[in-house]
């Protein structure tokens, strides 16, 4: 997970339009979604999900309430926020057909924010899916959107590519998000025994000519922190700013 920024994902000048078009009376619903959230996270009503609790303000599909999933109509600019990656585990997303629009906060335990454009991020069914209408009670998830968002406070990653919170709210995030599953640590650790085997070159360069391995150290951990170039930077550039350190001592480590 890296820092993101919103700024891409330009609004459509006609969202509060299309969002009020997406229940049959935008102010009744405004007013039973403004109750529902008054109660208590905690609260069995609260949990049970905001179509139990207002389906008379929902449309319905097959006789059963829901939201109408108009947000899927703009993966496009939601996806450029993320370089078309996961927003939580970055891996690549390059096709609409497996991009998700995941509400960061989820819509059934907060339906004012289920067409709020600032709530969407680009997801892959590996996070989205687990993570489903999970909210925790106390607290909240990482949100790599967050202006405040620094990676390396929240998360470490080891050379198998297995992720670590460093802070309660971090391990809550990779347990419901499920960023330990074996296929995920098993492609960033491919990513990083790659990376590993161009700094065993390096190395190689930097006993012959300390100023050029210097150079292409530098290089090196400016392309994995390019998210647009590789998925899994935040695993990639925290590995190899260790690696840097602790196998070319003295060697500048700015990007």
């Amino acid at each position: 997970m890296r820092k993101l920024d919103r700024a891409p994902a330009i609004r459509p000048a006609n969202w509060v339009q299309v969002a009020q078009s997406a229940v049959p009376d935008a102010a009744a619903f405004q007013q039973k979604a403004q109750a529902f959230e008054a109660l208590p996270l905690t609260d069995p009503t609260r949990r049970a999900g905001f179509t139990a609790y207002a389906p008379e303000v929902l449309p319905k599909r097959n006789g059963r309430p829901f939201f109408n999933p108009l947000w899927g109509q703009y993966k496009e600019p939601i996806a450029k926020i993320s370089h078309d990656q996961c927003a939580y585990c970055e891996c690549s997303l390059n096709s609409k057909r497996v991009q998700q629009v995941e509400h960061f906060k989820p819509k059934s335990l907060f339906p004012l924010s289920a067409y709020d454009w600032d709530n969407y991020l680009l997801a892959c069914g590996g996070c989205n899916g687990p993570k489903s209408d999970k909210w925790p009670q106390n607290g909240d998830y990482l949100r790599p959107d967050d202006p405040a968002f620094d990676p390396s406070q929240h998360l470490t990653f080891d050379a198998n590519g297995d992720v670590v919170g460093m802070t309660p709210t971090a391990s809550q995030t990779i347990a419901d998000f499920e960023l330990k599953r074996k296929l995920l640590n098993d492609d960033r650790k491919l990513f990083i025994n790659a990376i590993q085997e161009q700094l065993d070159l390096i190395v190689e360069f930097h006993a012959l000519s300390a100023q050029r391995g210097e150079v292409l150290a530098r290089e090196l951990l400016h392309r994995v922190n390019d998210p647009r170039k590789t998925p899994y930077s935040t695993a990639l550039t925290q590995f190899v700013a260790v690696s840097i350190s602790t196998r070319l001592p003295g060697v500048p480590l700015r990007t």
